[in-house]
């Protein structure tokens, strides 16, 4: 099989569910980091803590923002001219 290359450029899947464009997209933190990544990172953050209440906040922080996890997003917008807001993911 193909071996995993961290400077393969990423390809969106885009599915059609109720006229929306859902994309995972897989982030990280990392220096430079394009804006839109952080701020997927940050609504993850806010989904994580409302989801997963009795799990303490600096811990979810420290895995979100910790360099040595990936994060993939699962982003939808309404039309392809939207913007994406993040509605869900998974760190490991």
């Amino acid at each position: 099989g193909a071996k995993y290359n961290e400077s393969m450029p990423r390809v969106s899947t885009r599915l059609r569910i109720d006229d929306a464009q859902i994309s995972f997209h897989v982030v990280r933190r990392e220096e430079g980091a394009e804006l839109w990544k952080i701020e997927a990172l940050a609504a993850l953050e806010n989904i994580f803590r409302w989801q997963l209440p009795a799990m303490p906040r600096e811990y979810i922080t420290k895995l979100l923002y910790d360099p040595d996890h990936r994060t993939m997003c699962l982003m939808k917008a309404k039309s392809p001219d939207e913007k994406k807001k993040v509605i869900g993911g998974i760190t490991y």
